[in-house]
């Protein structure tokens, strides 16, 4: 059996670093899968055995990261650290400005001067800029290179040319405020992205914050005692009042609340919640206080389960993150060929290179390049747009179904349950004779009976105020219908093939689509009852609004082909097929795919997961069996058939997002490594100082997170 954990990673820097780790996690024994994401700072493992995170932390300790708790502290204390190693540099190198360009420097002598600036440079490069010089060290001892890489090289190459020429007695100028106002820029860069960052996470971490840590429970004696909500077992009962979260899934016994579930549900109003009601854990107590009892431990509630789905979903990656991580696999060890190039071009061969012109250049194409915007540009559109869909009440355990939904063509759906409400109500009821007893003959039969049919007859009575008749013997034939005595007289419900086989007359009874159930006495049908599965609400309009995508529909269903047929007709679903067994149904979207179609298929039965996992694009209702929801790239919450709609309007502002975030990150690596190599120096008369070139790195990934938080503002102004 394949067991997964996450764990929170501390010390990634950029996209490269994730690359690294899952390669090195990859290689303990019994892994069978890695998955890291620089956006989230969490690695997902999965193996046939379980891992302790002292195994995980000795790997990652060879390479210089360690594991960090998932939430929001540790961030809150690198980005505190972070802060002093800013300050720092920021300080010293405004004082090294000065030094180098002001007529202070004078007053000490030039050769002072120089000193003084390699100390102060020293100060910097060992504080503030040792993580980059511990990046360029671990790629020297490992191969493997990440930001920090290029970084490193630049002010570790900036720092000797300028110590060799202090050594030498040269001329040539030094670069030692470059080295340390480099430092400096991307760590305001940094510091800049780490708030951007923790925005773009902002949906992720509600989602996490409101979870209840703590819950009132009665113990042995009937006392209330706070105790840790992970603790609460199956069956213990526990309190909630006004302004509390509930801890975890149970059935109220006691009081009745009105509660916020947005957080779980995305139902926007309200909702009264009494005695036999399902209070779920997250769910927000705006008034009132009730008694629960727990049906499931603190461990396994509704909301652990979307968290559990949704921080999984972000170590799933769709075709173009996986692209583009090749890409970073390759970018580092290309961009130091380039820099030794631009190197040799401006020392060696340029008519007006020197070593000074050909230091400064090289450093600037290792500052400019950058692979963190190429690498957060999916994954922070994908965490953005898989935490607002889940507060809409749509669960993907597979990030690449928002790329998958721009390529669908044709979107196959089961009936029962997943466009009909799958609870059978009667939509008409005719009395045939005048027998004032039938009514309530039929509702107390119907009461004493758990059968769906008998149910929705109960039902249909619960606004007529009926007394229930104290029956003198009751016997249910399954599958079949009921027979009972009143007042020495003996009473049917059931079906028409019931009451043909018990005697009765049918005759008189039309021909009908629905399903009839007759009630009938002294050898005389007295009522029917004509009972349908009813057509869920929004229905009509997701419908229609994938007619308007130009989606071809198809509705398969194991109920009777006269019955499909009716109820496709009812939907405007031009190609229908009825009594379809499971593997029918899989052959059906097998054959779809066969012809060049890419299908979606909406279900929630166990008879549609087999055809569910042959779909390029599978959905399954949350009230539906789990089987269903095993295969499905995308959980819907509740009945709300709209949640559809949304998913697709969403999936394509997703995707076009992640294609905008890759455009900035290509054509600012394509413009700017050329900029900085001095490309275009015989067009514009200028060459790219490494100090600007820093800045323009450090904007790069700012732009591309700048976009994930616009993303974020437009996906909640799709309703």
């Amino acid at each position: 059996m394949s067991l997964k954990k996450t764990v929170g990673i501390k010390g990634m820097t950029c996209a490269a670093c994730a690359n690294i780790i899952e390669s090195q996690l990859s290689k303990i024994d019994h892994v069978e899968q890695v998955n890291v994401s620089f956006a989230t700072e969490q690695a997902t493992i999965q193996s046939d055995l379980e891992m302790s995170d002292a195994q995980i932390n000795e790997h990652l300790n060879k390479l210089g990261y360690s594991i960090r708790p998932i939430g929001s502290a540790s961030r809150e204390d690198l980005s505190f650290l972070n802060q002093h190693k800013l300050i720092l540099a920021l300080f010293v190198s405004l004082f090294l400005m000065i030094f180098h360009m002001s007529p202070l420097g004078h007053y000490i002598g030039h050769k002072s001067n120089q000193w003084v600036q390699m100390i102060l440079a020293s100060v910097v490069m060992a504080f503030s800029g040792r993580t980059f010089i511990k990046g360029f060290w671990q790629f020297l001892l490992t191969g493997k290179s990440t930001m920090n890489t290029l970084v490193g090289l630049g002010i570790i190459s900036a720092y000797i040319h300028g110590f060799i020429v202090i050594l030498s007695n040269s001329n040539d100028p030094i670069y030692f405020e470059a080295a340390a106002m480099i430092v400096a820029l991307i760590l305001f860069g940094k510091w800049l992205e780490e708030k951007a960052k923790r925005n773009v996470n902002s949906e992720l971490q509600a989602l996490m914050d409101i979870s209840a840590s703590t819950a009132m429970l009665f113990n042995q004696e009937n006392e209330l005692i706070e105790v840790d909500a992970r603790s609460i077992e199956v069956g213990q009962k526990v309190q909630v009042r006004t302004g509390e979260r509930a801890s975890v899934d149970g059935t109220i016994v006691k009081g009745q609340v009105l509660v916020d579930s947005s957080a779980i549900n995305g139902e926007a109003m309200p909702t009264s919640l009494k005695e036999g009601d399902q209070l779920l854990a997250g769910m927000l107590v705006l008034e009132g206080i009730a008694v629960s009892v727990a049906t499931k431990d603190g461990k396994s509630s509704e909301l652990q389960k979307a968290l559990d789905i949704i921080l999984s979903s972000q170590s799933s990656r769709p075709k173009i993150q996986v692209l583009c991580d090749q890409i970073s696999n390759v970018f580092v060890p290309i961009v130091i060929v380039i820099s030794s190039l631009t190197f040799i071009y401006w020392f060696f061969v340029s008519d007006i290179g020197s070593l000074s012109l050909a230091v400064n250049n090289a450093i600037s194409v290792l500052v400019i390049a950058c692979p963190c915007a190429l690498g957060l540009a999916t994954p922070t559109a994908v965490m953005v747009g898989s935490s607002v869909l889940a507060q809409r009440g749509l669960w993907c355990t597979d990030t690449s179904a928002m790329e998958r939904a721009e390529k669908i063509t044709d979107v196959v759906f089961d009936k029962t349950g997943t466009l009909s409400q799958g609870k059978p109500q009667v939509s008409i009821y005719k009395k045939l004779a005048n027998n004032h007893s039938t009514d309530a003959m039929a509702y107390s039969m119907a009461s004493f009976s758990n059968h769906p049919l008998s149910i929705s007859i109960a039902k249909s009575f619960t606004q007529s105020k009926l007394s229930f008749l104290d029956l003198e013997s009751f016997e249910e034939i399954s599958g079949k219908g009921i027979i009972a005595t009143y007042e020495g007289e003996k009473w049917y419900l059931g079906s028409l093939k019931f009451m043909q086989d018990n005697g009765f007359d049918i005759s008189m009874v039309p021909d009908s689509e629905s399903t009839i159930v007759a009630i009938a006495s002294k050898n005389v049908i007295e009522g029917l009852f004509t009972i349908e599965d009813p057509i869920k609400e929004n229905a009509k309009e997701l419908i229609s609004y994938l007619h308007s995508k130009g989606k071809t529909l198809h509705l398969v269903s194991g109920d009777r082909q006269i019955v499909v047929d009716r109820f496709a007709d009812r939907l405007n679903i031009s190609h229908r097929s009825g009594d379809v067994l499971p593997t029918d149904k899989a052959r059906y979207i097998q054959d779809l795919e066969k012809k060049g179609k890419k299908v979606l298929m909406i279900g929630d039965g166990l008879n549609d997961a087999a055809a569910m996992s042959q779909a390029t694009l599978s959905m399954a209702m949350d009230e539906g069996i789990d089987a269903a929801k095993a295969v499905g790239h995308v959980i819907i919450k509740g009945a709300d058939l709209h949640r559809i709609v949304l998913f697709f309007e969403m999936a394509k502002k997703i995707m076009s997002g992640i294609r905008s975030n890759l455009f900035l990150s290509f054509i600012f690596n394509v413009v700017g490594i050329p900029l900085a190599a001095g490309l275009f120096y015989h067009w514009l008369k200028f060459f790219l100082p490494p100090n600007y070139a820093s800045i323009a790195m450090g904007s790069s990934s700012l732009s591309v997170l700048l976009n994930a938080l616009r993303l974020k503002h437009s996906l909640k102004q799709i309703h």
